[in-house]
């Protein structure tokens, strides 16, 4: 019976697709990479140190920014303190009227 099982042409096709598989599949372990070095967490250092380079560059982006946001931030300044502004004129024009009103009816004699 095992030559027949061996003789069927299915039965070959089959064994050969396994044995690929099983090929591919050890291939594919073999290419995991694996950390080989120990890493102490305490020992990892900071942040690198900024080169001279570095900080120059950093200086440059900072300036062309805020080159670009200095405009927009006197557009906001100007439109809250226009608003302020007239805030204000609104609340003393109320004061004033109430103080005015206050003083002509506190000058007015007693109708009693």
């Amino acid at each position: 019976m095992s030559e027949d099982h061996d003789l069927n042409p299915l039965v070959q096709r089959v064994d050969a697709l396994l044995r690929r598989h099983q090929e591919q599949a050890q291939m594919a372990e073999e290419d995991v990479p694996v950390l080989t070095e120990i890493v102490d967490p305490e020992a990892a250092a900071g942040p690198a140190p900024v080169t001279p380079a570095t900080r120059e560059l950093l200086d440059a982006i900072e300036a062309a920014v805020l080159e670009r946001l200095w405009p927009e931030l006197d557009r906001i300044l100007e439109r809250q303190l226009q608003e302020l502004r007239a805030e204000m004129a609104a609340s003393f024009r109320q004061a004033v009227r109430h103080a005015i009103a206050r003083a002509t009816r506190d000058g007015e004699p007693d109708a009693s």
